[in-house]
């Protein structure tokens, strides 16, 4: 086998990122500027997408992966798959 140099990722489990955003950040950027450009307001959907990118990475700054996931979980915004759902806060048997 050639000696050949392969770019080995620090850690196995990380999200993908584009640049130095996170694939949710660019997924938001990236639709509000297409909505801009099917609206005819490209520049205004560009900007508003890049400045929702950048409050969405001061929230997640500093909380633990999964943080977005599980605060919509317990305000009623999504459920979890094999978990109740989040109103109910007492269990009895």
């Amino acid at each position: 086998m050639e000696n050949q140099d392969f770019a080995i990722p620090k850690y196995i489990d990380e999200p993908q990122q584009i640049l130095w955003w996170d694939m949710d950040e660019v997924a938001i950027a990236a639709s509000l500027s297409v909505l801009g450009m099917i609206s005819g307001l490209f520049v205004a959907g560009t900007a508003l997408g890049i400045a929702a990118s950048i409050l969405l990475a001061k929230l997640k700054h500093g909380k633990p992966r999964g943080f977005l996931r599980h605060a919509a979980y317990n305000n009623g915004y999504m459920e979890i798959k094999g978990c109740p759902p989040s109103h109910i806060k007492e269990f009895m048997e």
